[in-house]
């Protein structure tokens, strides 16, 4: 059975569809339990802006159900165990005795907000969340003594099974694609485990690239040449499955859903009212006063995202990075605003190669913020965010997609997601792959150079 819910035409009341999604006698199959999340989901978008009133009944429903699928899953299909030892589970993990509550971070699922909300939490006091800045956060010294590895290892299970546990996950694909453009495709801060990423990816390729193709920034695709991104979504699709990078790594390797019985999971597609009900439970509502899903509070959001994004590639530029130019990396961070539905297409990067290579930081976020506040509605911006991702995807082999679908399988049955999502495979077929600028930095540079 798969259930289709258009979100045009709901044709029961919230007490009448809860009835129904959630009292089944009989744990639905994986592709039920998509369709029952999904409409579940469409019902909690439908009270947007009610942001005094959670329905905490609804979604304490919905929380079980899904730690009822994660638990069969779990049944049927053994993740394997990483126990409480300190290691990256561990690491990942924040432990806050002040609200007894037990996070999971995962980079790529909302793990920069919920670090500053966990960290306003811990206080408790009145503080915009976002005024914290994102590059420092996962530094941050007050943050690093809520980890969880500083408790001795004998005594985590006790705690973890005290507290208040949560963590978030993400459709895998979204995911990836993310984590691809914020850190392959435009200049990163370049942890080691980044750089060493990276290489691994580029000394493995072995598939020859056709001849008269550019190699995306070098003329030499199997060489790595400093931090300049020159790595193709399809090579990073293709090696995300063996990465240790936090930022590729599959989610239940990182929050295993079948050690800690999580009482909240979350995902990043209902981060608003997942979080609303998380600091509801923790008895710090007030930290998070504004939804997220406020106009005003997004375009404050997207106007930090276009700071933060240019502080962190001039930073990077200072180390006067091998094998680029300033003006092709500040091409790559428009792109990326292109990408991520900041500003739209039509408004091109501003700036020649002079005036590119004399341009500040200061100059750069100031055209940005004004390209996004010249770019129309963020519902236009998501439709273009939307484009891009498909796009991606379109560049990559069907063989490749279809490896990347079996590498997250697993997150796919916890989580409730599709791992065979139409709009990536519909139609596919083998060498249909297309040449865009996911595979060739030909297209990023047209009409610029």
């Amino acid at each position: 059975m798969k259930i289709h819910i258009k979100k045009s035409v709901i044709l029961c009341t919230v007490a009448a569809c809860v009835t129904f999604l959630f009292l089944s006698p009989t744990i639905p199959d994986i592709s039920s339990l998509q369709g029952l999340w999904h409409a579940a989901s469409d019902l909690l978008q439908l009270r947007r802006g009610q942001t005094a009133t959670l329905d905490m009944a609804l979604l304490e429903q919905l929380y079980k159900q899904r730690k009822e699928n994660t638990n069969v899953e779990c049944k049927n299909h053994p993740v394997a165990s990483s126990g409480f030892a300190t290691n990256m589970f561990t690491r990942n993990m924040f432990y806050d005795a002040n609200t007894n509550s037990l996070y999971c971070a995962v980079p790529k699922i909302g793990s920069s907000v919920w670090k500053r909300l966990f960290l306003v939490a811990h206080s408790n006091k009145t503080r915009d969340p976002l005024s914290i800045s994102g590059l420092q956060i996962h530094l941050n010294r007050n943050l690093q003594k809520l980890s969880f590895a500083r408790i001795p290892e004998e005594k985590r299970p006790e705690v973890a099974k005290k507290a208040f546990t949560f963590m978030f996950a993400r459709n895998p694909f979204h995911r990836v694609f993310s984590a691809y453009c914020d850190k392959l495709f435009m200049l990163s801060l370049q942890t080691s485990r980044i750089v060493n990423f990276m290489r691994k990816i580029l000394q493995e390729v072995k598939v020859q690239k056709p001849k008269g193709r550019a190699t995306n920034g070098t003329s030499n695709a199997f060489v790595y040449s400093g931090p300049e991104l020159n790595v193709t979504f399809a090579e990073t699709l293709s090696h995300a499955a063996k990465s240790r990078d936090p930022h590729f790594l599959q989610i239940s390797k990182q929050c295993n859903p079948c050690d800690i019985d999580f009482q909240v999971l979350g995902r990043l597609e209902t981060l608003d009212t997942d979080s609303r009900y998380v600091l509801a439970k923790l008895n710090r509502s007030h930290v998070m006063e504004s939804s997220m899903e406020d106009d005003a509070f997004k375009e404050s959001r997207d106007q930090r995202i276009i700071q933060e994004l240019v502080e962190r590639v001039f930073k990077v530029l200072r180390s006067k990075p091998k094998g680029t130019t300033k003006f092709k990396a500040l091409v790559r961070t428009w792109k990326v605003f292109h990408i991520r539905g900041l500003v739209k297409d039509d408004i091109q990067f501003p700036l020649g190669v002079a005036d590119a290579e004399k341009a500040t930081a200061s100059d750069m976020i100031k055209l940005g913020i004004h390209a996004m506040n010249s770019s129309g509605h963020l519902t236009e911006r998501l439709a273009q965010r939307e484009k891009y991702y498909r796009q991606a995807f379109r560049s990559v082999p069907l063989a490749g997609l279809l490896s990347f679908s079996r590498s997250v399988l697993c997150d796919c049955r916890l989580f409730g997601y599709d791992c065979y999502p139409a709009e990536i495979f519909q139609g596919r077929r083998d060498g249909d792959e297309e040449d865009n600028a996911f595979s060739n930095d030909k297209y990023l540079y047209e009409g610029l150079l």
